[in-house]
């Protein structure tokens, strides 16, 4: 034998009488300190579920597509040369010599706090650590996370952008 729900059960689970306009309303939740804010309250019925479900789905499309112009606007700007665009700390050649200093450089990267200065012989693979280091504090690394700008500068180029910012002295 099948039950008939009451009106007060029928109510709190399907308040939107299957009508589209009504799926979602604005309730009223408190916050901290007696503050309160309105949230969406979604009808619990199959029709309002599924029509949440296609929203929320195309809201992760819309931030993925905001992810993707914002990582190729960040990749366009950070002056990373070409060839050491495959570079990465956990595939650097330093990651077996010295795994201490690769998981310190990824922690610094999580922090963007310190700044580092690599020196040694030509070929030894500063310049591959340094970009790799770059983009994992970028967060060019995580294909979800929304990266922020950074910018690449060997030291020739660094020196010759200053250069350009001096007055040469005969101006008015």
């Amino acid at each position: 034998m099948q039950s008939i729900p009451s009106s007060s059960s029928t109510r709190t689970e399907c308040f939107c009488e299957g009508l589209p306009r009504k799926f979602v309303r604005q309730v009223k939740r408190e916050l901290v300190a007696g503050r309160t804010y309105l949230v969406d309250d979604w009808c619990l019925c199959e029709a309002a579920q599924a029509e949440r479900a296609k929203r929320d789905d195309e809201q992760r499309k819309r931030q993925l597509c905001q992810i993707a112009a914002r990582r190729d606007e960040v990749i366009e700007n950070s002056r990373i040369p070409l060839r050491f665009w495959d570079f990465t700390l956990e595939g650097s050649p330093l990651a077996t010599a010295h795994p201490d200093l690769i998981r310190t450089l990824v922690r610094s990267a999580r922090g963007q706090e310190e700044s580092w200065y690599f020196h040694g012989p030509y070929g030894t693979g500063k310049t591959g650590l340094a970009v790799a280091h770059l983009k994992q504090a970028m967060g060019l690394e995580a294909r979800e996370s929304f990266p922020t700008a950074g910018q690449f500068w060997s030291t020739a180029d660094l020196f010759t952008a200053l250069r350009a910012t001096y007055n040469d002295g005969d101006s008015d």
